[in-house]
């Protein structure tokens, strides 16, 4: 098996460098061919990189955070490779999925193995027309408010206490727009404010889980929304789905399609796509969400 090897060398504060060093030695000692990617670069000159290597590999093994996975996507759909997800960063969604472990021996055996199942790639157009893949979910509330803010005061690594600040000034601003909601052409949330998601995994940050019956191979999105004018109403849903109960509210709503449309009039609304936040499309007025026409293969552990 030939494998490509892409590290973010300032993920897990610097571990993933060691760690990447690690996995490229126990994968050459296994007898398998092993090709660096470099991270560095533009957007567009990344991709073609990735996708150069990919074509040539049967595995991509990427060591960093959901961000790292989530900014590869462009570059692995359509594509032969399988990808593991060695997670360093600070929630892991992507692996947390599919019960991947940053371990160089598991990876090795996982490689050996060769056991390969391909999922579902969500896709939203943004304002400027261009359609971004995604993974795991796209949010338009509290969530991308929150990452928006950590954003914008990061000067390097994170870890779960950076996110105390941002969500205390969410609590007491909230990003919760006056959104209507389609799904397959039927309106399902009329204008109503409130905390949008569409997930295409049940995975989310500190284990919340707003969509825990979304199911990544089902070609369906699961379009969330949960109602609320203040942070404390935000805050409520964020409590009972930490247990699971909000899916028993009468006033949550879970619809499944293949499209949803999402339009609002306020225009300091974000965009967070598995947790990075979606510059480009801050003060959208309406984002259209579909599953991508190529699925991505993943390397089962």
């Amino acid at each position: 098996m030939h494998v490509s090897l892409l590290v973010n060398p300032a993920s897990g504060k610097g571990a993933g460098r060691t760690l990447g060093e690690h996995l490229a030695s126990a994968l050459a000692l296994s007898g398998h061919g092993v090709t660096p990617v470099d991270l560095g670069g533009e957007p567009g000159e990344f991709i073609t990189r990735l996708r150069h290597a990919t074509a040539q590999s049967d595995v991509l093994v990427v060591v960093g955070g959901d961000g790292t996975v989530h900014h590869a996507l462009p570059g692995l759909l359509g594509g032969r490779a399988a990808l593991y997800h060695c997670g360093m960063g600070t929630e892991n969604l992507f692996c947390r999925e599919f019960g991947m472990v940053p371990e160089p021996a598991r990876v090795v055996a996982a490689v050996g193995r060769g056991l390969v199942r391909e999922i579902d790639v969500a896709e939203v157009a943004r304002p400027n027309g261009v359609h971004r893949p995604f993974a795991i979910m796209a949010g338009m509330g509290p969530d991308a408010g929150v990452i928006r803010r950590l954003h914008r005061a990061r000067r390097g690594p994170i870890s779960h206490a950076s996110y105390l600040w941002p969500v205390v000034q969410e609590l007491f601003d909230p990003c919760l727009p006056t959104v209507r909601i389609e799904v397959d052409g039927t309106e399902v949330v009329p204008p109503t404010r409130g905390w949008p998601l569409v997930a295409n995994m049940r995975q989310f940050a500190l284990r919340l889980d707003p969509a825990p019956m979304a199911d990544p191979a089902d070609g369906m999105l699961d379009l969330v929304f949960m109602p609320g004018s203040d942070g404390f109403a935000a805050a409520g849903w964020a409590i009972s789905a930490k247990s699971g109960e909000h899916v028993r509210s009468p006033n949550f709503i879970h619809v499944r399609g293949s499209r949803v449309r999402v339009r609002t009039e306020e225009p300091g609304t974000w965009l967070q796509c598995d947790g990075e936040a979606i510059g480009d499309a801050a003060g959208w007025r309406e984002l259209g969400f579909r599953i991508a026409g190529s699925r991505l293969r993943v390397l089962i552990p």
